[in-house]
């Protein structure tokens, strides 16, 4: 348990998030984001990524057709 603690500190997130194999959130509107992708259906997560692309990055929106 001491190393998950000093793991979980260096990395900025909850022991649980270590053990739980997921991406690791930065910071609290990172883990707020992924909360949401994770409740959408397929279709509105592939919706959400060609938007967020097309803000991020418009160049790569014409190269999105489906992001596994």
């Amino acid at each position: 348990m001491d190393w998950l603690e000093r793991l979980s500190k260096v990395f900025g997130c909850h022991p649980i998030e270590i053990l739980d194999y997921g991406v690791l959130a930065q910071n609290e509107r990172e883990k707020i984001l992924l909360e949401l992708f994770r409740g959408l259906s397929d279709e509105q997560q592939q919706a959400f990524l060609k938007v967020t692309a097309a803000l991020a990055k418009p160049e790569l929106i014409l190269g999105i057709q489906k992001v596994q």
